[in-house]
């Protein structure tokens, strides 16, 4: 049976017309035209002869090496990585502008440079001033700390670091300052003074209380927005 199916446009539906069986004929073969085996011509070479396919234009042949796919619209311009390569340039135009800005005023603005270095200047003589608690020295640990509040507020406060004593508080209330920080820093000024005139009498706990009042009185002023 032969079987053919179509679509009906008068009904709107697909139809299958089936006819058969149908008797078919075969008739031999004329004589010299039966079945025969053919050599491929030699092409003189080891590799083997390609046929030459010839293709229908009717019908899109399969691709078998089809090359790098991508999706369709994924253009250059929309990746966000290559965005985010353009504004690279940018970054470090800006980058290189804040670091010149402020170099210059490193360069030109010593009170900015000076509460700028501060912190780490600070950070190097608490530790010297440890190691000299650690040590027992009484009379080099209390000039370690005596040195430590002067460069801390001058470099703070732009102020002239070798005459700061304990006068300095009244400069320091002008600058709205806590009255209990001023009071600790009179404290830390009049303990290093003290010690100078009697070193025998200052032990261990003394020192030790001392570290601590210096200690936090730059951390609370290190907070501080001047």
């Amino acid at each position: 049976k032969v079987s053919f199916s179509f679509f009906d446009t008068q009904t709107g539906g697909y139809k299958t017309i089936t006819k058969g069986p149908l008797p078919i004929k075969v008739n031999p073969l004329p004589k010299g035209e039966e079945l025969r085996i053919l050599e491929l011509p030699s092409t003189g070479t080891s590799e083997p002869a390609k046929r030459k396919e010839i293709l229908g234009r009717d019908i899109l042949y399969i691709k078998d090496a089809p090359g790098r796919l991508r999706e369709k619209g994924a253009f250059l311009c929309k990746d966000k990585i290559f965005i985010a390569l353009q504004l690279m340039p940018l970054l470090a135009v800006i980058l290189t502008l804040v670091f010149h800005s402020r170099r210059q005023r490193l360069m030109t603005d010593l009170g900015y440079a000076r509460r700028l270095q501060a912190p780490r200047k600070a950070k190097k003589n608490l530790a010297m001033a440890q190691r000299l608690l650690k040590s027992k020295e009484a009379n080099k640990f209390y000039d370690a700390v005596f040195k430590t509040m002067q460069e801390y507020l001058g470099d703070k406060f732009h102020l002239p670091t070798a005459g700061l004593t304990s006068d300095v508080v009244e400069e320091l209330r002008r600058k709205e300052i806590d009255e209990e920080l001023l009071k600790r820093i009179r404290q830390c000024f009049d303990d290093c003074d003290s010690a100078r005139y009697a070193p025998s009498s200052i032990t261990k706990e003394q020192m030790a209380k001392t570290f601590d009042l210096l200690a936090g009185i730059i951390a609370e002023l290190g907070r501080m927005r001047i």
